[in-house]
């Protein structure tokens, strides 16, 4: 019971410690652009009391490590506040690496974890003591101003000496006068308002099930008419028949009479109860539309973000990461009030890192190359998001680079065998950008872990398109590149179409259909030994989804007989989707696939029909990619993380980290032999046979620089690709690993489990 407590304890701490973070990262970033203006006092005192705040949420929940961080942050900024030191790069620095180090804290999973986090707290409180005393030293206080520049506060590690600290003067704060009104919201945790949003989303399935039962009492009723009809003609038949006959069966004619008028005199009371029951469903269902569409229309509401939600996680990712590259970068986002469903900004969350990653690494130069092409030195990013209808927002990512190199991606296309060298010739640039989309293209010479793995442009743009939008490219040479993203402001309840093909039921997304059109088998012909169909007075592909789908045909080909063709298109392509029926147009809830089948082609979901039938939803997508590549006759594949056994080496002297890469790999099926330097492992590579090597750098003997080198210096083991892995982070050591040959540089610091098996499957 009291472990159960302390997880729910600790994650209220995270939410609100995450809402603090957010905050002084944002405040951070302001301050770096106005440290020299008379507005940065105000941040400063905003910070101070974030950092105040966050400090006694910590000590409340027995954190000293973060309370301690922060409270020697706060004694800082209690001695900014009165001028008794400025404000320069090298605090900043350290404010801004001490709030990573918190964000890993709580994100840290083990003991080890938050141990090794640990340490690296002491060494950022020993740094923030150093600067603070070194500026103190060169400080120069303005000789109109009376200060105390006595280090009366002392910043001694892991000891709690800040509960003297003055608190801020609220009273006389302007940033404080807005806090004086309270807004009436209530914190609703995400997770929950996700399942209330899911569970009003199910009623889509009462609410056409209702639909359906009132059409059935509707047919009965109908039915019942015409029943009483026919029953009325033929009781006045045999009235007039017995009139007529005398004989020893009209004993049996009165019977059957007086049982047609028991029958007869009972169909208006049975109509009766049948109307009011109809009635009432109708009632019933009005009722149900009516409340579902408030209640949907007001959780939906609830979902709306301002874009800011998501435009203020990147102006530190800018940072952090330009400054890791040893670039300066001028970032600018703009757009912020403009609003979206708040699903579709955490799907753009990732897209949008990525290209942001592309153009730090790729589009922007270094300052001496800049200098060099007459640039300004420091590299400029926009991020803008705009609502060019109401319906759709866009976004536009603009850098002034050195551009997209065209000779590069084609050649890289050539490279990896997704394009011929005739035909890469005759593409235009605009065709030839288009090429950057493809899975394993990438111009980069050294794979890293911030960009280069061939994957990124491939994930943007199936990401983007999954959720209803576009992604188009600009770029000129030497002046930059220009991504724009066109999004649906919200997520819409999807229509669909039902549809029958070899006795089965599926449901295509309306959406994606251009026209249906009822054909005759005979105007199906085939050209070029295709089936094609004339549309609007064009010849157009024709594929049965029944040969996609690897179903057999219900009707053959030469046998007479109408279908239905539905007209579907993107971009650059264009077929007709042969179907038998076309049976009806409803509103769906899509369910997506379980983890077990994470990508099933040429199908995104499922639906439950009214009468309780899982249906199949097609990926209109994959059904364009399967006609354009040569239909194959498979129902449904999984169509990622196929694996191939290859054999990989891993180097390191360290036994937990060998031991930590060989299950990460050998999880994905992968052969894994073992070295302990370079030395053992270079032997092994003489006597073995490996597609890979995955080798630390520091290590005694044979450093994994060495190692490289001999491989790639060895003409018979020059072709087997080597990523490094390791601790050494700065610039010099990477140009160092890119010199030695590596093909990847992956940044322990920053390791992630997805990245290292990205860049394994890229290189073998």
């Amino acid at each position: 019971m009291e472990e159960n407590f302390l997880n729910r304890l600790f994650k209220t701490f995270k939410a609100e410690a995450e809402e603090h973070i957010e905050k002084i990262s944002a405040g951070l970033l302001k301050l770096e652009s106005n440290k020299n203006n008379d507005d940065h006092f105000f941040l400063i005192e905003e910070l101070y009391r974030e950092f105040h705040s966050l400090k006694g949420a910590a000590r409340a929940i027995g954190i000293p490590e973060i309370e301690t961080l922060c409270g020697n942050i706060e004694s800082v900024f209690a001695r900014l506040k009165k001028n008794e030191i400025k404000i320069s790069n090298e605090l900043l620095n350290n404010f801004h690496q001490s709030i990573n180090l918190i964000k890993n804290y709580l994100d840290s999973e083990n003991e080890n974890e938050k141990q090794r986090i640990s340490s690296q707290i002491d060494y950022a409180i020993n740094n923030l003591y150093e600067i603070s005393e070194r500026i103190e030293n060169n400080f120069v206080p303005d000789k109109n101003q009376n200060f105390n520049i006595e280090f009366e506060n002392k910043l001694i590690k892991k000891e709690n000496i800040f509960e003297s600290l003055p608190a801020p003067d609220f009273a006389i704060s302007p940033l404080n006068k807005a806090k004086n009104t309270i807004d009436a919201t209530v914190k609703i945790p995400v997770a929950k308002m996700d399942s209330l949003l899911l569970q009003i989303e199910e009623l889509i399935t009462a609410r056409t099930s209702a639909e359906n039962i009132v059409k059935n009492i509707g047919e009965f009723q109908n039915q019942l008419q015409t029943f009483r009809k026919d029953f009325e003609k033929i009781k006045s038949r045999t009235i007039l028949k017995s009139k007529n006959q005398h004989n020893e069966n009209s004993f049996e004619l009165n019977e059957i009479k007086e049982a047609m008028n028991k029958t007869y005199e009972n169909i208006p009371a049975l109509q009766e109860k049948v109307s009011l029951i109809l009635k009432l469903a109708l009632q019933n269902r009005n009722e149900i539309n009516s409340r579902f569409r408030n209640i949907y229309d007001d959780i939906k509401e609830t979902f709306i973000f301002k874009s800011s939600y998501l435009l203020d996680i990147f102006p530190k990712f800018v940072r952090d990461l330009s400054n890791e590259l040893g670039k300066e970068i001028h970032f600018e986002t703009s757009g912020g009030e403009v609003t979206a469903d708040r699903r579709i900004l955490d799907e753009m969350k990732e897209p949008l890192l990525h290209l942001l990653r592309n153009a730090i690494d790729h589009g922007i130069e270094s300052a001496d190359v800049r200098f060099g092409k007459g640039k300004d030195l420091k590299g400029k990013i926009n991020l803008n998001v705009t609502n060019p209808g109401s319906s759709n927002i866009e976004i536009i990512l603009q850098d002034d680079g050195q551009g997209i190199n065209i000779d590069k991606v084609k050649a890289a296309a050539i490279k990896s065998g997704v394009l011929e060298q005739s035909k890469a010739e005759s593409l235009s640039d605009e065709e030839a950008i288009k090429l950057i989309y493809l899975s394993d293209l990438s111009t980069s010479k050294v794979i890293t872990d911030i960009s280069g793995r061939g994957l990124g442009m491939a994930i943007v743009k199936n990401k983007i398109e999954k959720i209803g939008g576009t992604v188009s490219v600009n770029s000129q040479k030497d002046k930059g590149t220009t991504i724009k993203i066109i999004l649906p402001s919200a997520f819409t309840t999807l229509r669909g179409i039902f549809i029958k093909t070899s006795e089965r039921n599926f449901v295509i997304p309306s959406n994606k259909i251009n026209q249906v059109l009822r054909i005759d088998s005979a105007t199906i012909k085939t050209v070029e030994n295709k089936e094609t169909i004339i549309y609007e007075n064009t010849p157009v592909s024709a594929v049965f989804l029944s040969d996609v789908l690897g179903l057999s045909r219900k009707n053959g080909k030469n046998k007479s007989h109408s279908y239905s063709a539905i007209i579907l298109r993107d971009e650059e392509n264009k077929i007709a989707l042969i179907v038998d029926k076309v049976l009806d147009e409803k509103e769906i809830l899509q369910k997506p696939f379980n983890k077990q089948l994470k990508r099933v082609k040429n199908f995104s979901g499922a639906t439950i029909s009214a009468d309780g039938k899982v249906i199949p939803v097609l990926n209109v997508k994959d059904i364009l990619e399967s006609v354009k590549k040569g239909v194959r006759s498979a129902v449904s594949e999984i169509a990622e993380d196929e694996e191939i056994s290859k054999n990989i080496l891993v180097v390191d002297d360290s036994i937990t980290s060998r031991i930590l890469l060989k299950d990460i790999l050998e999880s994905r099926g992968y052969k894994i032999s073992l070295a302990v330097d370079g030395n053992d492992a270079f032997n092994k590579i003489k006597t073995g046979n490996f597609d890979l090597v995955v080798s630390d750098i520091e290590m005694p003997k044979m450093d994994g620089f060495e190692l490289t080198k001999a491989i790639k210096d060895d003409e018979r083991f020059q072709e087997i690709p080597v990523v490094l892995v390791t601790a050494l982070a700065s610039l010099e050591d990477k140009a160092k690993g890119i010199d030695a040959g590596a093909d990847a540089y992956i940044v322990k610091s920053s390791f992630e489990q997805s990245n290292l098996l990205e860049i394994v499957k890229r290189l073998i």
